[in-house]
């Protein structure tokens, strides 16, 4: 069986630097089964027009599948029509985030997908290639899938994958590295600024956490409760991870392979679980990865402890980036962060005075966001000599603030949830307005008074809205500063 992938693009604004890490393991999983696999990576590439058509009809397809977030939704939509034109035979196979956060809606939306996968996609793959030839797709858990008479039809949830080891290393030979060994440098520390052939890897499904802006693409518990309201899903996990052993002999078959000298691990919150970071630590060093392939992660405010951090940073970690969100601790209780500005705070100087670089992102226009709340969060960049744009907050299909605002969302739109997907970025700019307080210019005014640290005009500002700031005083910065990026 011939089975085409094709990865949409991602941020067109910014060169390609992730690469491909979910739908390589699909292509895996395949390959693993025998087919023939093809792997079409637009980001990458980054052709458009007849390029693209082109590429799509260089061979004749039993499958193409497609996947991708939401804010990649309007990459996907006009690449479905264009799979339907030049594979007419082909059955669109379509999964990832943009889809499993609102199956029968992306259906409705997308007429040329035939079936979808909802949540994890390694265990359901093989079961859709075994039905291609009846298919009899009602046999199939976890996917929605298009009858003959249009109708969408979901069939029964699938269970999480229980072991994570089970799940194959991704295809790297079908993914085109070297565009993205091109891109490497990561402005976060000195290591991943000068690092040649950098790497992302993933180790961790799920998050402990149940922040109101995000979403796991039905790789947790919560989301599985969401995506399938009213079934009960109290035996499935939470998060889970892969063994340190599992990781580790990636790692060491990336160095020696393609000369790995760096590896972005993108778990959301690869510090919160102590007993595991130590354990991947110790695998690093037996490994003989110390000192050789350094690596940088994303941590968890509430999780570090200082022994934690000095361990990460004796094996080879350079930078931890943290989510803080805001510096109000108002905000963090309405999103559900469960940390505070105490512990980011303690966070930050800890993880300076283990050697390691903390980097740190946030985001403005809560709907409960006031002068107030921004101006803490400001005191809180300059006191720990912060240099911050921070995001605008994007309620993202599947998140639980996407559902509480979902018609005022929607209005913004004139009732369009098309429209509304189609302006989805990476949260840079304004999607949609849900604050309380602020219209769309304004918002965008604040977030430049936040960048550049402008007190005086935010204090002018709340004045006039008459929601005056109740000044704090500020302790001096840590005696190094903390380097930020939004």
């Amino acid at each position: 069986m011939k089975i085409l992938f094709i990865h949409p693009p991602v941020r067109l604004g910014d060169v390609p630097k992730h690469i491909p890490y979910g739908i390589g393991i699909l292509a895996a999983v395949a390959e693993n089964l025998g087919h023939q696999v093809a792997f079409l990576d637009l980001n990458a590439l980054r052709i458009t027009g007849s390029a693209v058509t082109e590429a799509l009809a260089e061979d004749r397809f039993d499958v193409v599948g497609i996947g991708g977030l939401s804010s990649q939704y309007k990459f996907i939509k006009p690449l479905l029509r264009l799979i339907k034109a030049q594979q007419p035979q082909a059955l669109v196979l379509a999964g990832g985030g943009f889809l499993t956060s609102m199956p029968e809606e992306m259906m409705a939306l997308c007429p040329e997908i035939d079936v979808a996968v909802v949540g994890e996609g390694e265990a359901t793959l093989p079961e859709v290639l075994e039905h291609l030839e009846d298919r009899d797709w009602s046999r199939v858990e976890g996917v929605i899938y298009r009858r003959p008479d249009g109708k969408a039809v979901r069939t029964r949830p699938r269970k999480l994958i229980a072991s994570m080891d089970d799940i194959p290393y991704p295809a790297y030979d079908l993914i085109p590295l070297d565009i993205y060994f091109e891109n490497s440098a990561l402005m976060f520390s000195p290591e991943s600024a000068a690092a040649t052939r950098r790497i992302d890897i993933l180790m961790e499904r799920g998050c402990p956490r149940m922040c109101t802006f995000c979403e796991h693409g039905g790789m947790s518990k919560y989301d599985l409760e969401r995506v399938y309201e009213g079934t009960d899903f109290k035996e499935e996990p939470i998060y889970r991870f892969n063994s340190p052993e599992y990781t580790v002999e990636m790692v060491r078959s990336l160095r020696f392979k393609y000369g790995v000298d760096f590896v972005s691990i993108l778990d959301e919150n690869m510090t919160s679980y102590r007993r595991r970071v130590f354990e991947l630590c110790d695998a690093w060093e037996r490994a003989g990865l110390a000192g050789i392939v350094r690596f940088g992660c994303l941590g968890d405010v509430g999780g570090v402890t200082l022994d934690m951090l000095k361990r990460l940073r004796e094996v080879g970690c350079s930078y931890i980036s943290y989510g803080g969100e805001s510096a109000s601790n108002m905000i963090l209780k309405a999103v559900k962060k469960n940390t505070t500005v105490e512990q980011m705070q303690q966070a930050l100087e800890w993880t300076v005075q283990s050697g390691i670089r903390g980097v740190m992102t946030f985001m403005m226009g809560y709907p409960d966001e006031t002068p107030q709340t921004m101006y803490e969060t400001m005191n809180f960049w300059r006191r720990n000599g912060m240099i911050v744009k921070p995001f605008l907050i994007t309620p993202y299909p599947g998140t639980e603030l996407y559902v509480q605002y979902k018609r005022k969302i929607l209005d913004q739109w004139g009732g369009s949830l098309d429209r509304f997907l189609l302006s989805l970025d990476d949260a840079t700019d304004i999607s949609v307005n849900i604050s309380k307080h602020f219209n769309d210019v304004e918002l965008l005014g604040l977030q430049q008074l936040m960048y550049s640290q402008d007190f005086d005009r935010l204090r002018r500002f709340a004045a006039e809205k008459g929601m005056p700031i109740v000044e704090h005083h500020v302790r001096p910065a840590p005696g190094e500063a903390v380097g930020a990026v939004r």
